[in-house]
């Protein structure tokens, strides 16, 4: 694809679809470049959404790290459930 390389934005918006087949994918790839659609934003609203995605990358990542918030979040999940779990035993 002309313009496409390291620093690119593809925004693509597929409403509430969340799962699709790899020839979907390809169909949609094929057709917007048939269309002579650049999936690429430029300027400086290209440039935004860029600094966007590289910062929720960013915090996505630290949020997966050991000791996290979404680590956190899973440790805090599996405790209350094992403490449910204590409960409903001691309460029959």
């Amino acid at each position: 694809m002309e313009g496409a390389g390291p620093g690119t934005v593809i925004y693509v918006a597929f409403g509430s679809q969340s799962y699709m087949t790899d020839s979907q994918m390809e169909e949609i790839a094929l057709g917007l470049e048939m269309a002579g659609q650049p999936e690429l934003m430029r300027g400086d609203r290209g440039k935004k959404a860029r600094e966007r995605a590289q910062e929720l990358g960013r915090k996505a990542k630290k949020a997966m790290e050991k000791g996290g918030s979404s680590g956190k979040k899973l440790d805090e999940l599996i405790e209350c459930l094992t403490l449910r779990q204590k409960n409903s035993k001691t309460t029959r």
